[in-house]
């Protein structure tokens, strides 16, 4: 079926959220939900179970380990890694040293 006869649905509701490991926050899965028009929204609860159940089919790690926060889908940056302040439960951007060359005496100077 060529894709011009099918009926258009536009974007509703997108959510997204970070599943990650309770005893260090980091940040381990991304999950996105899209809500076409139309649609019933399900369960706030049933969402984050289901990211935590996908989180641990792909990593390993057991579903008991992980907590869900759900965030606005403008919070990630492509490239960017992330952690989440187990306190406050608010997802933080970690700081990424740079790698670089060694500028001129700068090797001679840590000797």
């Amino acid at each position: 079926m060529p894709y011009s006869s099918a009926t258009p649905y536009a974007v509703r509701r997108h959510a997204s959220y970070v599943v990650y490991e309770k005893a260090t926050g980091t940040v381990i899965h991304l999950f996105h939900v899209e809500l076409m028009e139309g649609a019933s929204a399900p369960e706030q609860t049933f969402i984050e179970r289901d990211a935590v159940v996908s989180a641990s089919r792909v990593s390993g790690k057991s579903e008991a380990s992980l907590g869900v926060l759900a965030i606005s889908p403008s919070d990630i940056k492509p490239g960017a890694k992330y952690v989440v302040d187990l306190k406050t439960r608010t997802l933080l951007e970690m700081k990424m040293e740079k790698s670089h060359p060694a500028e001129p005496g700068e090797a001679d100077a840590l000797e």
